[in-house]
């Protein structure tokens, strides 16, 4: 992206560009930036061509992670990587209609209904290229969590493109995002949470995109979030909200609690419906009716306010900003629960020191200069971007009840819900603090790009040793 575009972008997301008006600054509100034709065009030009470059090299950096774990005992038992109930979530994508949801996944959601087709249509076209039909179901579920992990890359891409970002900064936090532990391990291991991200992202985008958005992009992302999981609601309300807000700052006709109360009551009613259309499709996933799922998320709700009260959220941190991003080294057995049931050897996560002086803590420090000089600039881009706000706000939310419900041998499996805010808004801020320090503009992106290499090798071969390890465990 050229200097001048780079200046167009952050001059438009400021209203720098747009004619103002006596009324909008009578009502406090912001003046609505116009529409530049040529800018908007040459943005989808560079999200079109670089987008799908981005999507062609994940979608392999993923299904090459999935690779390393096929062939282990993922697919085989429950708990063995991190706690993911991953040979739940393949069977019941995998199974006869008859029998899927049996395992317990889509439970409260739409998540069969709306994933078990795309996986028939994949294993179908894998079933030639396998040795067996079991194969071709594995590599279905792959192919499809592979496409989805790509395609948020790409969300965020265009997320930060259209919030300022330079073409080069945008590809790396982008990358940073595709990298790092939380989507290089929950694309390799059969989740929820991967597709429960990539509706996330969406939303961000399309918040990102502002006016220029179409006005189905995030009620579509909004509806695929809430169909993967009914705890997705929240999050959709809270950027609902924000969203809201902000088109009524920049707007004297738009009224934010109709549209909000309006959208969120026909977006409940058309999730209730999915839900009852999943149950009579697919029996065995109608373990609970709409009345005991409020009920349990009710019960659910207070335990985490509970147990927010006595969780350790200065240690929560590094899984939070750190851990997500980069993966630790070592990986263990763990031993207790070998001793208990021998046929279940499981691998998590090993607590570390935060400063340490080796090479990979080196990295972890690269990633907080980042975070460091996004804090910098993320006060200029909460003021004049809607998506930086609501970034911050589910951040917020996903962190107080993921990490409040996070049990013992469970870190990072829900990380996918607060990892695509994490670097969404290190990425804005960045972008805005590099608005005031031009001088900034080579060392950072030299860094962006070092620690990209650096993040890349690491949590692959993080990958690679999760693998060893079970590869270890099943010999034994």
């Amino acid at each position: 992206m050229t200097p001048s575009l780079h200046c167009s972008i952050a001059d438009l997301s400021q209203n720098k560009l747009a004619p103002t008006s006596r009324i909008g600054f009578i009502s406090g509100r912001m003046p609505v930036p116009e529409t530049d034709p040529k800018l908007t065009a040459k943005l989808h030009r560079r999200w079109r061509g670089m987008g799908a470059l981005l999507f062609t090299a994940f979608y392999s950096f993923f299904f090459a992670g999935h690779l390393e774990l096929v062939k282990t005992t993922v697919y085989l038992k429950d708990g063995v990587v991190m706690g993911a109930n991953a040979a739940a979530v393949q069977a019941d994508l995998t199974l006869p209609g008859a029998d899927a949801g049996s395992k317990g996944t889509g439970t409260a959601s739409s998540f069969l209904l709306v994933h078990r087709i795309p996986v028939a249509v994949l294993e179908t076209g894998w079933r030639p290229f396998s040795k067996d039909a079991n194969e071709a179901k594995k590599m279905a579920v792959g192919t499809l969590q592979g496409i989805a992990g790509a395609l948020a890359v790409v969300f965020l891409y265009h997320l930060l493109l259209w919030s300022g970002l330079n073409t080069w900064n945008a590809m790396m936090f982008a990358a940073i995002f595709g990298f790092s532990t939380t989507a290089t391990v929950f694309t390799a291991v059969p989740q929820v949470q991967i597709f429960s991200m990539l509706g996330l992202t969406g939303m961000l985008t399309a918040m990102a995109r502002g006016k220029r958005a179409q006005w189905w992009e995030f009620s579509a992302a909004a509806l695929y979030s809430v169909l993967c999981s009914h705890w997705n609601l929240i999050p959709v309300a809270i950027l609902a909200v924000s969203r809201a807000v902000w088109r009524w700052r920049t707007s004297d006709s738009f009224k934010p609690v109709p549209a909000v109360l309006g959208s969120m009551s026909l977006l409940i009613l058309v999730a209730t419906g999915a839900m009852m259309l999943q149950s009579w499709w697919y029996p065995k996933s109608s373990q609970m009716d709409v009345f005991d799922v409020a009920k349990s998320s009710m019960t659910t709700l207070h335990q985490a306010k509970e147990r927010a009260a006595v969780t350790p959220w200065v240690s929560r941190l590094q899984d939070v900003f750190f851990t997500n991003i980069l993966a630790p080294t070592p990986t263990m057995l763990d031993q207790s629960k070998a001793l208990e049931r021998k046929t279940r050897r499981t691998v998590s996560l090993v607590d570390e020191e935060w400063f340490v002086l080796d090479f990979r803590h080196a990295v972890w420090a690269g990633w907080m200069i980042l975070m460091l000089l996004g804090l910098t600039g993320l006060p200029t881009a909460a003021e004049h971007a809607g998506v930086a706000t609501g970034a911050l706000l589910l951040l917020g939310w996903q962190v107080l009840f993921h990490g409040a419900l996070e049990d013992p041998g469970e870190r990072l499996l829900q990380s996918a819900a607060w990892t695509p805010a994490v670097v969404a808004i290190t990425g804005v801020g960045v972008g805005r603090a590099l608005d005031k320090f031009k001088t900034l503009g080579v060392p950072v992106a030299v860094l962006l790009l070092a620690f990209a290499v650096a993040q890349s090798t690491g949590n692959y071969r993080f990958i690679h040793e999760i693998a060893e390890q079970l590869r270890i465990s099943a010999s034994m």
